[in-house]
């Protein structure tokens, strides 16, 4: 059977729907969930929160890309978490391990963040690359569509997370648990602002 690849009815089919992740560069995130997990050699406590981009400060056009950021519970460690935290605007403490805690903290608003694109070794011996934030400032400022933004793409998170869970279990090697579903952060609010 002779075939032609070129031939139309084999040209890839556009995806929409795709999820695009940050590139390296400055942005305004909101937080819009998080899940715990716990590392497969030592039981290290973890916290993954994803991102939505609301604004791109480089004018790369990047506004409703996505990404993540772990953040290692552990006394080394803690001090990326607060300071981010910080940047987030909470300003009394909270415990780590309460999700009603982090859910309060994580709907606090927005941050800028510097993201940087880093390369790993994959397991396989192939090169990988992520790109996660690594500095967090305030949000000076936000837009009203920014919410919208939130709302249009905050459930990618869920997938995020259902997928990771998925290859946990296939491969056996990752504490992640179970039930340990994404929580979303409770929706931004301006009105109780004073100012």
């Amino acid at each position: 059977m002779q075939i032609n690849p070129m031939s139309e009815e084999f040209a890839p089919a556009e995806n929409t729907n795709r999820t695009r992740y940050l590139t390296a560069g400055k942005r305004v995130l909101a937080p819009v969930g998080f899940y715990r997990w716990n590392s497969s050699k030592k039981g290290t406590p973890c916290i993954t929160i994803g991102f939505v981009c609301v604004q791109d400060l480089d004018g790369s056009g990047e506004e409703g890309a996505v990404t993540t950021r772990d953040f290692w519970i552990t006394e080394r460690s803690i001090s990326m978490l607060a300071k981010f935290f910080r940047a987030l605007g909470v300003t009394s403490a909270f415990d780590t391990d309460s999700d009603d805690d982090l859910d309060k903290a994580l709907s606090q608003g927005y941050v800028q963040s510097t993201l940087k694109t880093e390369t790993y070794t994959k397991s396989d011996g192939s090169e990988g690359s992520s790109t996660s934030p690594v500095f967090f400032d305030p949000s000076r400022g936000e837009q009203p569509e920014w919410e919208d933004t939130v709302r249009e793409l905050g459930d990618w998170f869920d997938g995020y997370v259902a997928r990771k869970q998925e290859r946990a279990a296939q491969y056996s090697n990752n504490n992640a648990a179970p039930a340990a579903a994404a929580t979303p952060a409770a929706p931004f609010s301006s009105d109780d602002v004073p100012f």
